[in-house]
Parts: structure tokens; sequence; C-alpha cells
């Protein structure tokens, strides 16, 4: 059956479990800039790294769905797309970019996939005191600048880059549901977040 391969599914029993296991990918790693829920009247800033390594880039799954979630119902919002992996020209245009601007927070995804070298920018604006809102998908810091960076202020953890796991991620930001996610770790805890 081509034709129903092409469409999300509508079983109740799938949609359920994918919801719930959303919910429990996700977990807010600190908060310390009390940036959730999210501001609305805000002047805000999405730094969106378009997730390409591994989506079927179709109308239900697509690099910029993040970023099209986030914009749906936040006209004032403002976006900055990125490519998934590392490139120096495009890193210094970034940065530059928020030098121009003046923005309440900015929020960065900062996905890690061995298939690209990590972008750079977001360390940038971490270690020059930006007020940084960071969303990973892996609990550890790469080289230094990709993933979970530790000197970000607030942070999430979304181990689930699905299209759930994107509009959980959203209503998570948006403080319409609370995050079920533990740290996934046992020997590598540096925010404390395994211990009972």
């Amino acid at each position: 059956m081509p034709a129903k391969q092409t469409k999300p599914t509508r079983d109740k029993m799938v949609i359920e479990t994918s919801k719930k296991a959303a919910q429990n990918a996700i977990l807010v790693v600190k908060d310390e800039l009390n940036a959730l829920p999210l501001d609305k009247n805000k002047k805000v800033l999405l730094i969106n790294q378009q997730n390409s390594i591994k989506c079927p880039n179709d109308l239900f799954d697509h690099p910029a769905l993040f970023a099209q979630l986030m914009e749906e119902d936040w006209p004032t919002l403002q976006t900055y797309e990125t490519h998934f992996g590392y490139d120096k020209h495009k890193e210094e245009k970034v940065v530059q970019f928020v030098k121009d601007h003046d923005y309440a927070l900015i929020i960065c995804t900062n996905f890690y996939d061995r298939a690209a070298r990590p972008h750079e920018y977001v360390k940038t604006l971490i270690d020059a005191g930006y007020p940084v809102l960071l969303i990973t998908n892996t609990p550890y810091c790469i080289e230094e600048t990709g993933g979970l960076i530790p000197a970000a202020q607030s942070a999430v953890l979304n181990m689930n880059l699905t299209p759930e796991g994107l509009c959980t991620t959203k209503a998570v930001l948006h403080g319409q549901l609370q995050p079920l996610g533990k740290w996934p770790l046992t020997l590598f805890d540096p925010f404390g977040l395994g211990r009972s």
C-alpha cells in the first residue's frame, strides 16, 4: 500500500505511544535564565539548525520542522536558519547577526550527529554572555561546542527528534506539557540530575 506509507498513521495506540515516548525523552537540564515558559511578548530569536541529517524531507518531517512549529502561533518570533554542520563563513555570519540585534532571549538548537562537525557559534554566543536557551539531542558535550554545553545557563535535552519529539519540545517550552525525561547516564552526570 504505497499510498498509505506516505501519510502519517492515524492508529490511536501508535499516536499515544509516540506522544508518551516523546514526553519521556525530554527534560529541562537547567533554567538559570528563567526562560521557561517562553514569553511571547519578549523579543526572541530562534537560531534553528536544520535537521537535514536523518529526516525524510517530506510534508510531515523536514529539516526546518522545528522552526515551522515554533512560528505557527508566534508571528513575532525571529528565526535564523543554519545548516546542520560547521561552515566557518556561516558561523561568523550568525554571530554577527546576533551582535547587530538586541534579543531578550536566543533559542539555539545544537543537535549532534557523528556525520557532521559540530557548530561553534552556540558556544561563542554563550561565552560572550548572550542569553541562550540551548536545545540539544545529546547529554554529552562534543569537542567543547556540540551537544549539551555545560556553560549554557538554560538547557533542554530532547533525545527524540521525530516530529512528535519536536512538537513535545515546543509544548514544554511554552509550559503546556511537563517533561518526564530522566537523566540517561549513570557514569556521567555533571548537573546532578541522576541523583534521587
